[in-house]
C-alpha cells in the first residue's frame, strides 16, 4: 500500500496546496527545521514530548503507534487503536501495513498519514529522528523463560559518538530517555523483521518525508534493497537463517506487487524464489513463533500449490 495515494483521495484541494508550498506551521523539530538539510543528520538528535505507555495484553503494536502519535497531539490511549487493529484480545500481533492503514483511513487522524517499508537502515532512522519523526520498528525480542517473540518499539533518539540508539519500550519501559541499545545490538534484533519501519507524519510535511526517504519513497526500491541486503547476508553466512527468511519476505512482497501489476510471470518467479529462501530458513530452523508475526511463507507456498 502506498500511503501517498491515499493522501490524494482525502482532500485534493488541501494536498494540492501542500505540494505547492513547503508548509511548516505548528510543528517543532528537535534538530533540523523544515527546509534544512534533511539528508545529512547531525551526530545526535532526540524526539521529545512523547507519552510513554505500558502495553496491555499482547498490545505492543497499538501501544507503540499511540506513543508515536502522542508526539503530534493524539490524545487517545492505546485502547482506541487496539479496538480497530486487534479487536480480538487474543490476537498476538498486528502487522506494519495494518498500523499504517489505521492512520491513513481513520477520521480521528484527519491531518496525519503513515507509511511503512522493509529494508530500513540506521541512517534512515537518524534522518527521521533528526527531522522530528518518531519511528515505530518491529524487532526480535527474547524474554527470560519465554523464548523468542516479536516486539514493536518506538525510536526516539540516537548518538553517533556513543553508537547508541534509544527506544520507548512498551513492555519494559521506561519513558523519559528510553531504553538504550548499541547500534550493533539494535540492528541485530531489528533484522529479525527485515528492518521494517512505520512512520506517521503530518500531511503538511509530506515534502520533508519525500526528501528524507529519497529512493525509499518507492516501495519497489525499498523492497528490492531489502532483498539484496538479505541475499548479501546469506552469501556472507549461508547458515544465517534470518537472512534467508528476510529474502523470502522481500521476494513475496515483490511477487505481490508484480501480481498487482498484471505481471503473472514475474510474480511466479518471485514466489518460487521466496519458497526456496523460506525452505532454507526452515531447514536451518526458525523460532517457533516466527509465523505468528510474519506470513510470507504461507503466501509463497500457496502460489506453489504447496498447501
Amino acid at each position: 500500500m502506498n500511503p501517498f495515494r491515499h493522501l490524494r483521495r482525502w482532500t485534493i484541494v488541501l494536498l494540492a496546496a501542500a505540494l505547492l508550498m513547503t508548509m511548516g506551521q505548528g510543528l517543532a523539530t528537535p534538530a533540523l527545521g523544515q527546509g534544512g538539510d534533511l539528508t545529512n543528520p547531525p551526530a545526535s538528535a532526540r524526539v521529545s514530548n512523547l507519552t510513554h505507555y505500558y502495553q496491555t495484553w499482547n498490545n505492543c503494536g497499538p501501544a507503540n503507534l499511540t506513543m508515536a502519535l502522542s508526539y503530534y497531539g493524539w490524545g487517545y490511549d492505546q485502547a482506541v487503536a487496539a479496538s480497530w487493529l486487534k479487536p480480538n484480545v487474543e490476537d498476538k500481533n498486528v502487522s506494519p501495513d495494518q498500523m499504517a492503514a489505521y492512520v491513513n483511513q481513520h477520521n480521528e487522524l484527519p491531518n496525519m498519514a503513515a507509511l511503512w517499508r522493509y529494508g530500513g537502515t540506521l541512517d534512515l532512522l537518524k534522518r527521521f529522528v533528526a527531522a522530528g519523526f518518531p519511528v515505530v520498528i518491529e524487532a526480535g525480542y527474547v524474554e527470560d523463560g519465554l523464548g523468542w517473540m516479536g516486539h514493536y518499539q518506538t525510536v526516539v533518539a540516537y548518538d553517533d559518538n556513543s553508537q547508541t540508539i534509544w527506544v520507548y519500550d512498551s513492555y519494559k519501559g521506561p519513558g523519559g530517555q528510553g531504553r538504550a541499545y548499541s547500534y550493533a545490538d539494535f540492528d541485530y534484533w531489528w533484522r529479525h523483521f527485515n528492518r521494517v519501519f512505520v512512520v506517521p507524519f503530518p500531511l503538511d510535511r509530506e515534502g520533508d518525508m519525500r526528501i528524507i526517504l529519497g529512493d525509499y519513497a518507492s516501495v519497489q526500491y525499498a523492497t528490492e534493497q531489502a532483498l539484496q541486503t538479505a541475499l548479501d547476508e546469506a552469501a556472507a553466512n549461508p547458515a544465517d537463517n534470518w537472512a534467508w527468511f528476510n529474502a523470502g519476505t522481500a521476494a513475496v512482497r515483490l511477487g505481490r506487487s508484480a501480481m498487482g501489476n498484471g505481471d503473472a510471470a514475474g510474480a511466479n518467479t518471485y514466489y518460487n524464489s521466496a519458497a526456496f529462501y523460506f525452505d532454507e530458513a526452515f531447514r536451518l530452523e526458525m523460532p517457533y513463533r516466527t509465523t505468528w508475526y510474519q506470513f510470507g511463507p504461507y503466501e509463497a507456498y500457496y502460489f506453489q500449490g504447496r498447501y
